[in-house]
């Protein structure tokens, strides 16, 4: 999906109009502006309807991705110097999976995780409870993957995820950031969104950007 120019004309008074509340509504800490997507007409009984997707922003979120890895040997170390934020060696993972608070802090704590691909069997036995229901299971690498350009991708990435709710919810940036840069990263989820319904943009019921702690604007931007 494209947005013409008049429909990312309202999009970014939408994100303008967020950021003034922002700034009416100051914290100690940076606001994130987050999008909020309504869907309509989708049943969610259907395995088709519900999904996981992965977008990296063209401007990033705001606020780099943590990433997590299990990985030994040779793949652990380049895990180590391409610098993601968390290691768990294999023969680790059963104090998670034993332990169901720290587990459940780990699944909370990192936004993506990664895991060397012969384990994934052991990650799907003690984190799978923790990390399924999140949409968080790892992605499986291998020698062969390029883990700096993974987590370089990651970094600026965002999760959408469609389950028991029709609606999407991620952040677009955060106080700050220029409004353009938020309008394009609104446009890169969006075409994602879109290219997943059946009906396109004729399933979006509507469309929100607020801040963390500030009222959410309303977007029309057209099928909505």
């Amino acid at each position: 999906m494209s947005l013409t120019k008049m429909q990312r004309d309202i999009l970014r008074k939408g994100v303008v109009e967020a950021l003034r509340f922002i700034e009416e509504n100051p914290r100690r800490f940076k606001q994130s502006v987050e999008l909020i997507v309504n869907l309509r007409d989708i049943d969610l009984k259907k395995p088709e309807n519900r999904f996981v997707d992965v977008i990296s922003l063209p401007h990033g979120s705001g606020k780099p991705a943590k990433i997590c890895m299990i990985a030994s040997g040779a793949l652990a170390s380049q895990a180590r110097n391409v610098g993601v934020d968390l290691l768990i060696e294999p023969n680790d993972l059963a104090l998670y999976g034993s332990d169901k608070r720290r587990g459940k802090k780990l699944a909370n704590e990192y936004d993506f995780f990664l895991a060397e691909a012969q384990y994934m069997g052991l990650v799907g036995r003690y984190l799978g409870t923790f990390l399924g229901p999140r949409g968080k299971m790892p992605t499986p690498i291998t020698l062969t993957t390029s883990i700096g350009d993974v987590v370089r991708s990651l970094r600026n990435s965002v999760r959408i995820r469609v389950r028991t709710n029709p609606q999407i919810k991620c952040r677009i940036g955060v106080e700050g950031m220029k409004v353009d840069e938020m309008v394009e990263n609104v446009e890169a989820i969006l075409s994602k969104v879109v290219s997943r319904m059946p009906k396109g943009i004729e399933n979006i019921e509507s469309i929100y950007v607020k801040g963390t702690m500030t009222p959410a604007v309303k977007v029309s931007l057209g099928g909505g």
